[in-house]
């Protein structure tokens, strides 16, 4: 799920297609822009097509093996083939399905999205107590901690957005108020991090009351499904659900027969006297 959300991610970039004083925002244009980072798309050439998927492969592998580095682990690519096999299957079911219809279900679905959201942040909150872990068996700073942190977590998704950026805008096209919207998401995606890393840092879950430390890891918890959008896909999914629930509660009601000529005057009949008869 950590991938297929990686894969996906790097396609719903938007900032780095849509810039300039010329750009349309009609629905075309912004198919066609958006193509530029999908694979099978018949506008891209074959060079193209090979660097979007050498930006996707180091962008999950690079970053991995570097964080894998700073804790004194192996690389994620040296552990064996199942990680490559997982991670080739979500590029290929986002890259190169038919008719796109993974990633097109994926952006319309927020029940599905919410699903692929939980595993990855369940996934990133393994991987943040394994940093803990290892930051408190060998005595490390809290400054390496959050360090490690930010490399371990989040370190694909900035790699992939940086060279994607610099490959198709570079240093020219870029302004301060580009910069300043980077620093901005950086610091959106990095605070959950930090506020977690400070939490289980200061309070020293090992030494403090049992309750306090259960209220962290689930603080902690629920920091990690915030950073994912998590209470929000899954308030659009209940929605979703809610108003199928009343179209199909709405379709099965029989309708009311329609009132024809006839029934009003047997109707009509029926309130008149007899003829004929002596009150």
């Amino acid at each position: 799920l950590n991938s297929v959300n990686s894969v996906a991610s790097y396609r719903r970039q938007k900032r780095v297609l849509f810039y300039g004083s010329n750009c349309s925002t009609s629905p075309v244009s912004e198919r066609r822009r958006s193509e530029i980072l999908y694979v099978r798309s018949p506008r891209n050439g074959l060079t193209h097509r090979l660097k979007l998927f050498a930006l996707n492969f180091l962008a999950k592998f690079g970053t991995q093996s570097v964080s894998s580095l700073m804790i004194g682990a192996t690389p994620v690519v040296l552990k064996g083939p199942r990680h490559m096999a997982s991670w080739l299957l979500a590029f290929a079911c986002i890259q190169l399905c038919p008719r796109d219809s993974v990633y097109a279900k994926l952006q319309t679905h927020a029940s599905l999205l919410a699903v692929v959201r939980i595993g990855c942040a369940l996934y990133k909150l393994r991987k943040f107590n394994f940093v803990c872990d290892f930051a408190r068996d060998h005595h490390q700073s809290f400054a390496w901690t959050l360090a490690a942190q930010i490399v371990v977590i989040d370190g694909n998704n900035l790699c992939s957005r940086c060279w994607t950026w610099t490959w198709l805008r570079g240093y020219s096209h870029t302004s301060a108020g580009d910069l300043l919207a980077a620093l901005a998401a950086l610091l959106r995606r990095v605070a959950p991090v930090a506020l977690a890393s400070f939490l289980v840092h200061g309070c020293h879950i090992n030494t403090i009351h049992p309750y306090v430390a259960v209220a962290v890891k689930l603080t902690v918890f629920a920091l990690f499904l915030w950073r994912y959008d998590v209470p929000g896909l899954l308030h659009r999914a209940t929605r979703h659900l809610s108003a199928a629930t009343r179209a199909a509660t709405y379709a099965k009601a029989p309708y009311p027969r329609p009132r024809l000529a006839i029934d009003n005057l047997a109707s009509h009949a029926r309130t008149l006297k007899p003829v004929g008869k002596a009150d």
